[in-house]
């Protein structure tokens, strides 16, 4: 049985090498983060929105999609959306 997930992954913007994700409730829609191409580490990395509470499978969810954005960015969503 699939776990159910609390956020979901949106393209926010598209830059022309990058992408930034929005991170949202699935709950209430609201905008809890972003992932996004941080260049002096030369990954993505996730900020979370002040004042959010993360659950440890909330975080293992973003993590999983970063590992996903790592291996292949164009594909990453879809990849996510396949894990739950």
């Amino acid at each position: 049985m699939a776990k159910e997930s609390y956020i979901r992954f949106e393209v926010a913007e598209a830059k022309r090498k990058t992408k930034v994700y929005g991170v949202f409730s699935v709950r209430h829609g609201d905008l809890l983060g972003r992932v996004f191409w941080y260049g002096p580490w030369r990954r993505y990395v996730f900020q979370a929105g002040a004042e959010t509470v993360w659950s440890h499978d909330c975080l293992e969810d973003v993590r999983a999609f970063l590992c996903a954005l790592r291996v292949d960015p164009s594909s990453a969503l879809s990849a996510i959306s396949a894990v739950r």
